[in-house]
């Protein structure tokens, strides 16, 4: 069930600055629409049916920021071309059947999660619940006939208003749910209206017996005082067959034992025919297919219905047509809602069977699990060309099985974390979603977030095409190949020295970004060098990096697994369940690796210079931390000595993330300007020749002066000591050729003249 949940919300999940939505629109039949009502309802039930909390009040975040005036959400929501939310005038009603699911969940949500979350504290869903409640009964419920309204807008102004004000839909006869808001609901006054609307709706439904003996029942039904409920006669709202059973009607009816009958005989209409190939519209009176084809909407539950009676031949009929059905919002919806109710209602949807007497509890199990609302238009998707947002918590496999083995150890800190969530994402919206939570997040222990990278590797190298991104409660996967253009917020996350990005073969990774994609890194921590300067004993031996398995194995007491994932297509959308667990695992471990690594460094040094009771103080933590980075010297307990030169295996600084800056240049520049080295002894400790050197520190002011430049100040960022300095270093008889093909560059700043230049040649 968990792989069908996440592949749902990879299909169907899309973030916005409001919460997470479910997108319906994946043909364009609506236009820019995005979602609407009724599938936001089958998103929350699914979400608290599943368990997924998080998820969950991410979805009532965005239904509280589209309510209307009545209390109820907004039948449809559109996204403009700038990717802003907005409602049309006439979309501002209701559609009722979706608010019926929302309160559903909601109900639901209060009885799982008691105790509430840190979005919504105790109490919350219950109080939302009742208040939706209370706004259906106001808006959504007829006065005198006490059944379902097609939605808040209706009303008796004239005729044919009058006609849609006593008329009803199919799709809204949620009798479990009406039972759940009568057994539920705070107020005892509404808890006995919400039983009348229980006991009118199934009467209306069991009318439909006397007019028909398919058991089928209508689209819509319109009441008159003389034939009491019949099925509309032609087009009433939607279309020519609204008064046969078709997109409204196709969900089989629950919630009742005394519905029965009228199941029993929809059950003997349906497997007549050429089942499990449910037609997509049927007519009632007999049964007769309105078109050739059919849908998972209605095959869905069709094969429920058979479990529900024991046809187990036309359950297992049902659940093999099913695999052969093309991919469908609303019959992937109905699908997963009837799945994830069967698997819940033992235990969470027992709540309301107290009421009526009961011949056969097995059965009325089963009846009340039944999904009830229903879908209103067709669609057809392919994958799209960017996948949304996806969450789920404490993730299958191998990352479930070692995320206990990787938290801080209760011996050596008072902080344990707690598993954190994997959240997919595929879009440009999606990370400028996510990314001030990731910033905010990022200061739980020294600004540091884990970050690795992923690639194809066969048949030849291609793109760097996942980032992962850890910060304490959250691994972010973000699928840079299914982005065009790579999101500005992760450029400037990756160019921000203050936010340290931790791994192993972390300078790989950021030579990788610059080259596919010219996004530039600061603030790189190479977890295999600090290592070796905490533990020279053990890793002396190693002349080369120490890899992400050994670090994991000796300081987490943990076998890192590295399989056949590991070459996989990571190019490929959407990643698949054994890829995410990988990428997952692996920039998991690189974060916590770092913090046992900072602690055990802390510990050991503690009772020197270091004053602070606690590794994880800020202003202890961060100074600490770049000690450990800067390799300074052999005592990590202080701060960085400026005399100190950056190794290849350090921290690489990059002071702009939009520019095309080779990464030794600016190691270069800092270690000639930070540590006042002069550029021989600059090239001594990298390995490289004094011409490359000075040819690495000019390219690196040009391209610092450009930026400056570019950002509005006119003036140079470096000082006349540094002109001076400079200028000094060139004017010998080595340097010649280097300050002639930057010539230009040498004049037009002031590090050399005219007649300096002319004198060199």
């Amino acid at each position: 069930m968990e792989e069908r949940y996440r592949s749902w919300c990879s299909q169907y999940l899309r973030s916005s600055h409001a919460g997470l939505y479910c997108f319906y629109n994946g043909s364009g039949d609506n236009g820019d629409a995005v979602t609407c009502s009724e599938a936001h309802g089958y998103a929350m039930l699914i979400a608290v049916l599943h368990g997924n909390q998080s998820d969950f009040d991410a979805l009532l975040a965005f239904f509280l920021a589209f309510k209307n005036e009545h209390g109820l959400m907004k039948w449809q929501v559109r996204m403009n071309k700038h990717h802003q939310l907005y409602v049309e005038d006439d979309a501002n009603d209701c559609a009722t059947d979706g608010d019926i699911d929302i309160a559903t969940a909601l109900f639901l949500a209060a009885r799982r999660w008691p105790q509430g979350s840190a979005m919504n504290p105790a109490g919350v869903y219950e109080r939302e619940a009742a208040q939706l409640a209370d706004a259906l009964l106001c808006h959504c419920i007829h006065p005198t006939l006490h059944t379902p309204l097609l939605g808040d807008w209706c009303n008796t102004d004239d005729k044919q208003n009058r006609k849609l004000y006593d008329a009803t839909r199919s799709s809204d006869f949620i009798l479990s749910s009406f039972l759940l808001f009568h057994k539920k609901h705070p107020n005892p006054q509404a808890r006995q209206q919400w039983q009348q609307v229980l006991e009118s709706t199934l009467q209306c439904a069991l009318s439909q017996t006397n007019v028909n003996r398919t058991g089928l029942i209508a689209d819509f039904l319109v009441y008159d005082a003389r034939t009491q409920w019949h099925p509309a006669k032609g087009k009433l709202l939607e279309s020519k067959h609204d008064g046969e059973m078709s997109w409204n009607a196709c969900r089989t009816l629950s919630g009742d034992q005394r519905i029965l009958p009228l199941l029993q005989t929809m059950h003997h209409t349906l497997v007549s025919g050429k089942f499990p190939d449910v037609p997509a519209g049927l007519r009632v009176r007999d049964g007769k297919p309105l078109v050739d084809y059919s849908g998972r909407a209605f095959i869905a539950p069709a094969g429920y219905l058979c479990y529900v009676l024991g046809d187990t031949r036309g359950q297992q009929a049902a659940i093999a047509a099913l695999s052969d059905e093309e991919p469908e919002y609303f019959g992937d919806s109905i699908d997963l809602v009837i799945a994830e109710q069967a698997m819940a209602a033992p235990y969470w949807l027992s709540v309301a069977w107290q009421q009526y007497p009961r011949k056969n509890s097995k059965l009325d199990r089963k009846l009340y699990s039944i999904a009830s609302s229903a879908p209103t238009s067709k669609t057809h998707l392919k994958i799209p060309s960017t996948q949304p947002i996806y969450t789920y918590q404490r993730p299958l496999g191998s990352i479930h099985n070692a995320l206990d083995a990787l938290g801080v150890p209760e011996t050596s800190s008072d902080r344990r974390r707690n598993v954190p969530q994997v959240k997919y994402l595929t879009t440009v919206e999606d990370v400028n979603a996510v990314m001030p939570s990731i910033k905010s997040h990022c200061h739980t222990f020294a600004q540091t977030i884990g970050f690795d990278l992923e690639w194809d590797m066969l048949p030849r190298q291609g793109k760097a095409a996942v980032m992962q991104l850890c910060t304490a409660d959250t691994i972010y996967v973000v699928h840079l190949s299914a982005m065009s253009p790579i999101p500005t917020s992760l450029v400037e996350l990756m160019a921000d020295a203050s936010l340290l990005k931790i791994g192993v073969a972390v300078r790989n990774d950021a030579h990788k970004l610059r080259r596919d994609f010219g996004i530039y890194s600061d603030g790189l921590v190479e977890l295999s060098a600090m290592a070796k300067h905490i533990d020279k004993d053990q890793w002396k031996h190693r002349r080369l990096l120490v890899s992400l398995s050994d670090l994991c194995e000796h300081y987490l007491h943990h076998a890192l697994r590295k399989d056949a994932v590991r070459v996989s297509r990571w190019s490929r959308r959407p990643l698949s369940e054994a890829q995410l667990m990988y990428a997952a695992s692996d920039v998991y471990v690189s974060l916590e690796l770092f913090h046992q690594l900072a602690f055990h460094a802390y510990e050991r040094h503690r009772t020197q210079t270091l004053s602070s009771s606690s590794p994880w103080s800020p202003e202890v933590g961060l100074d600490h931390v770049m000690s450990l980075v800067q390799h300074a010297t052999g005592r990590v307990d202080k701060a960085p000595q400026k005399n100190a030169i950056p190794k290849k295996s350090e921290t690489i600084p990059v002071r702009d993330g939009s520019r095309d800056k080779l990464l030794a240049h600016h190691r270069a520049l800092s270690a000639w300007r930070q540590s006042q080295f002069d550029l021989a002894s600059v090239a001594a400790n990298a390995g490289i020749q004094r011409t490359t050197s000075a040819i690495y520190v000019i390219r690196a002011l040009q391209e610092e002066l450009t930026a400056t430049k570019n950002h509005g100040n006119a003036s140079t960022p470096w000082n006349m000591h540094e002109r001076s300095r400079l200028r000094q270093e060139l004017t010998t008889q080595t340097m010649r050729k280097i300050v002639q093909y930057h010539s230009v560059f040498l004049r037009s700043y002031g590090v050399f003249s005219d007649a300096e230049l002319k004198a060199m040649r």
